[in-house]
């Protein structure tokens, strides 16, 4: 058997083959009638900017200064801030049952403030270890706060985070704060408070990991235009396909539902071609940081619908649904699921026509 597959074609014609000596039994005539692309990663994984968020006080208060008991500072001295971690919520998602596992930024800002009335500078390290940089170092900052009043007026930080890659545990993550205070002599002695806080903005992934629930996905109602594609005579040599062939570049299993399959004629009418499928489609894996395709096929033939009645001459038209769910058998926890900004879906609609041919003689035979 010798199979050709024929992309382009625009009317369903047998193809002109010149005859030799191989005997050729039967061939494949792939005649491709649309594409669906389906990239819209928001309606699977929803990703927002969490609310600000507090983590704990930095406290100095007058009795442990090292000059407790004057107005004043009488020299420089320094006093070391014991590391205080803080764990804090981190919700990613807009969604419920979605568990983010790592995020690499392409983009985004963590903005730092920090409410104080103090009378000495202090530079205070911040420690993010699930934020991590290209080369794996976790996340270590060290702000200048200036001695003044920033109780009415937060002091503002922004840090770009593209380029970052944020791992959240159970939907939160650790914040440790430590540093010293710098004591100037005459600075004036009072309790030192510190409040606090920060927010993730602007969020946009390259990658993002984890468990991304069981989500459906409708794809509006298609209708393929076929024009007079079949109004010529043609007998077939065998059975043909009408096939849907799902390219999976989302790291993500899903299960396809091709549904309410119809032939339109001319006239407007409808005809029922009684099928109704599905086909589970494994995950995308990802090889070289780049998710590498897998593809799975939908068939419809004369054993499990009525697709000969899509051949008459007056249809004008096919039309059908697709809808789609997300990790159609659960959660699995060692192969977890990915998305990457240039993922998507495509669905390429086809017909594959056995056609008969005759060699010797310069004939083919159509009938």
């Amino acid at each position: 058997m010798l199979a050709a597959a024929l992309l382009g074609a625009t009317a369903c014609e047998v193809p002109n083959i010149e005859p030799d000596n191989i005997e050729i039994d039967e061939m494949t005539h792939a005649l491709p009638l649309g594409t669906i692309n389906f990239n819209k990663i928001d309606e699977l994984v929803e990703i927002k900017d969490p609310a600000p968020m507090s983590f704990a006080n930095v406290e100095v208060p007058v009795q442990d200064h090292p000059f407790p008991s004057d107005p004043q500072a009488t020299d420089n001295a320094t006093i070391v801030l014991t590391p205080t971690p803080s764990t804090i919520p981190l919700d990613l998602s807009a969604q419920e049952g979605i568990k983010v596992d790592e995020i690499a930024l392409k983009a985004g800002m963590l903005q730092l403030f920090f409410s104080y009335d103090i009378p000495s500078e202090i530079a205070l390290t911040l420690e993010i270890p699930k934020i991590k940089d290209g080369n794996q170092q976790k996340f270590n900052k060290t702000i200048i706060l200036e001695k003044g009043d920033f109780l009415a007026n937060p002091k503002e930080v922004s840090i770009p985070l593209a380029g970052y890659i944020l791992e959240p545990s159970n939907n939160e993550i650790t914040v440790t704060t430590s540093g010293v205070v710098n004591v100037k002599k005459d600075d004036y002695i009072t309790d030192i408070i510190v409040k606090p806080s920060m927010r993730l903005t602007g969020l946009k992934f390259d990658t993002i990991k984890g468990y991304f629930g069981q989500t459906p996905v409708d794809i509006d109602p298609q209708v393929i235009e076929l024009g007079d594609m079949f109004s010529k005579e043609v007998t077939l040599g065998a059975k043909p396909v009408l096939k849907l062939i799902i390219e999976n570049r989302f790291g993500i299993p899903l299960e396809a539902d091709f549904k309410n399959v119809k032939a339109i004629r001319k006239d407007g009418s409808t005809v029922n071609l009684a099928f109704a499928g599905s086909a589970v489609v494994k995950a995308a894996t990802m090889t070289g940081g780049s998710p590498t395709a897998v593809r799975s096929a939908i068939e419809l033939n004369a054993d499990n619908s009525e697709l000969e009645k899509l051949f008459a001459s007056d249809v004008k038209e096919l039309s059908f649904g697709l809808s789609m769910k997300t990790n159609p058998a659960g959660e699995d926890l060692v192969t977890r699921n990915f998305l990457t900004a240039d993922g998507g879906i495509k669905i390429t609609i086809g017909v594959q026509i056995p056609v008969k041919i005759k060699p010797g003689g310069g004939n083919t035979d159509k009938n």
